[in-house]
């Protein structure tokens, strides 16, 4: 379920972008859990985050 590090700005904006209009699955076909996929997109903006240069405030 992890996904790989994008090398721009614009390559991480896409790559949240394509967390939206998919259907992510487990290994097994099922889908994942809304836990998961707040997971998911948590690491996708933190990283864009730090292609930006700045850490997220909790």
């Amino acid at each position: 379920m992890e996904q790989s590090k994008a090398e721009t700005v614009k390559d991480q904006v896409q790559s949240i972008y394509s967390i939206t209009q998919s259907e992510i699955t487990n290994e097994d076909g099922t889908p994942i859990s809304v836990a998961d996929l707040q997971d998911l997109v948590y690491q996708e903006v933190a990283y864009l985050a730090e292609l930006l240069g700045f850490e997220l405030e909790d």
